[in-house]
């Protein structure tokens, strides 16, 4: 007897719960208990036990647990199955307290003896699940000796068994990030990191972050983030963490690179806008085909049906010009009514032939609930010769408004050197009488007063 009460005392010092039942008088006698401490000594029956803990100890726990293990129904299955042993865990709030998580053992001391002990792990679990979060999130994490300048290895995923000794700070960085640092960073790095910078650094703020990309042995680059704090009230011991942000600053890129596109996009045609020309083309070289493409009579249409036609007018202009281009080629909206066309490699052929098409399948667009004129478009096209674009786009501008004069037509520079711009002595848009015959209606006297100006 005397030997079994040295047990249970020793057993209690290791335990936040001792309890032992009697399955002959069924009552449980608390020898130990941190959240019960008035009932140590005492003898209560299990219904007896579950209504003090429900009532005074305000145990707040799971109704599958009251079900499963909290009753006396567990215990008599547990004595007659024959186990000697049985483990569980409770989480679970008492006296209003916080988390408690006990580690709950059930075992056989004698025929009709359940000796039930329990131990909180709370502060366990989580420090092993912040370990094991660490370990997955962190490259390396290093204890550094701000006084010695030495630091051992707590973690390290490229040398899981790195022994336990010291090893010197600065010349180690100096050796690890010559070998793997992205050239650009050497510098910057290596200042940064000598373990004067990171002390001086600590003494201004808790924590010191750097950024910097690696490049491992396979010569895949990487991003990564420092971190140093110090661990104690001295300030001398301090850790280094590392951690891979690769993932985030790839994710990041991706969706700036959408943003781009985005602010690069014509919301209305898909088209690129100006923004893109000005942004990624204006500036640079290029060498194929450039075609000014302008909506004849544009305003006049929206003066005459509304924007909303209007819009609807430069969409299908849009999808028609986007029908012949080839993957490479890139189709501005360039203005309100005016798009610029990038074909580039393109030969002259092929690219007089598409402005061909071009003309001919935005003349034959018909928009439904307009009975007004024929959407038509006036071209000027040039071939670029490895040449600033803006320089090309500037001398395909003045063949589109040569176009203009005739209307629902291209001209590119080799019809021009073909086609003089005006016969001798006339002035430019002289170069051939024409005659119109419309009918004598309201909308066609408008629509020739807006062409006309003061000569109708």
């Amino acid at each position: 007897m005397a030997e079994n009460n040295l047990f249970i005392h020793a057993l209690a010092r290791c335990c936040d719960v001792l309890w032992e039942y009697n399955a002959t008088t069924q009552r449980i006698l608390i020898h130990h208990d941190k959240i019960a401490p008035f009932l140590v000594g005492e003898s209560r029956s299990v219904d007896a036990l579950t209504e003090i803990f429900r009532e005074k100890c305000k145990l707040d726990i799971s109704d599958y647990n009251w079900s499963h293990y909290l009753n006396r129904g567990y215990l008599d299955h547990f004595q007659s199955s024959g186990k000697t042993a049985e483990h569980f865990q409770l989480r679970f709030k008492a006296n209003d307290s916080g988390l408690m998580w006990y580690n709950i053992t059930v075992e056989t001391d004698a025929p009709d003896t359940i000796l039930i002990s329990g131990r909180n792990i709370y502060d366990e679990v989580k420090n092993a699940s912040l370990y094991k979060s660490v370990t997955f999130s962190f490259d390396n994490i290093l204890n550094i000796d701000a006084e010695t300048g030495t630091y051992v290895v707590v973690h390290s995923l490229r040398w899981p068994n790195a022994p336990m000794e010291e090893f010197d700070y600065n010349s180690q960085m100096e050796r690890l990030f010559s070998k793997y640092l992205v050239a650009e960073d050497v510098k910057y790095v290596f200042d940064g990191m000598r373990l004067d910078a990171v002390v001086n650094a600590l003494e201004q703020q808790d924590e010191y972050e750097l950024f910097f990309r690696m490049i491992n042995e396979r010569g895949e680059l990487s991003y990564k983030k420092a971190v140093f704090t110090y661990v104690d009230d001295q300030k001398r011991f301090i850790t280094y963490a590392r951690l891979d942000i690769s993932n985030i600053v790839n994710r990041y890129e991706r969706q700036i690179e959408l943003i781009r596109k985005e602010n690069y996009r014509d919301t209305l045609t898909g088209a690129h806008n100006r923004n893109f020309y000005e942004m990624k083309l204006k500036y640079h070289s290029i060498s194929g085909g450039v075609a000014v493409i302008d909506v004849d009579d544009f305003k006049l249409c929206n003066d005459t049906y509304g924007h909303t036609l209007g819009d609807r007018a430069l969409l299908m202009i849009a999808n028609a010009i986007q029908h012949f281009m080839e993957p490479q080629d890139m189709l501005i909206r360039f203005g309100g009514d005016e798009f610029l066309l990038i074909m580039p490699d393109a030969d002259e052929k092929r690219f007089e032939d598409t402005l061909q098409k071009i003309q001919q399948k935005i003349e034959a667009l018909s928009i439904k609930g307009a009975d007004g004129p024929k959407i038509t478009v006036s071209t000027g096209g040039v071939m670029a010769r490895d040449e600033i674009c803006d320089t090309a786009v500037g001398r395909a501008d003045r063949l589109m408004y040569r176009a203009k004069n005739q209307k629902n037509t291209f001209f590119t520079e080799r019809m021009a050197a073909e086609v003089p711009e005006a016969d001798p002595g006339k002035t430019p848009g002289e170069a051939r009488e024409k005659i119109l015959i419309v009918d004598d209606s309201a909308l066609n006297r408008m629509v020739l007063r807006e062409m006309l100006q003061g000569d109708f």
